[in-house]
């Protein structure tokens, strides 16, 4: 059983929740739960999200399940936290998805042009051609 450490916020809220089943059971059958008694969809978890963001008085369009989901890793990846935590924290398969949200920011690409070495560009020297061009 894997083990992640929450917020003491989301503590706070954990302990209200369930300790067996699903917190969002789903009401309806599916394929994969024919009796009933399965989760909600991805899509329906984003919509209760939405909803409950536009009842304590958040109204951006933006600002959704995903938008703070993203946000937050992000804010983890910005603050030093290894990408391999993050992608585990999300549960992403890939590294490469997890990617998607590092952000770079304008004087980070700066600091690392900063970091090339110069070179100097070697004298040129005139050719015959280069005097046939001045006469």
């Amino acid at each position: 059983m894997q083990v992640i450490q929450l917020p003491e916020a989301v503590v706070e809220i954990a302990e209200r929740m369930p300790r067996t089943g699903w917190w969002f059971p789903s009401p309806y059958v599916s394929s994969a739960f024919p009796e009933g008694g399965g989760h909600i969809l991805m899509k329906s978890a984003s919509t209760k999200i939405g909803h409950a963001l536009r009842r304590i008085g958040i109204n951006d369009p933006k600002i959704t399940g995903h938008s703070i989901r993203h946000f937050y890793a992000c804010m983890l990846l910005a603050n030093g936290t290894p990408i391999h935590v993050v992608q585990e924290m999300l549960g992403h398969a890939s590294l490469a998805t997890t990617q998607l949200y590092v952000l770079v920011e304008d004087d980070e690409i700066r600091a690392a042009v900063a970091r090339i070495p110069r070179i100097a560009p070697a004298e040129r020297r005139s050719t015959d051609r280069d005097q046939r061009r001045v006469a």
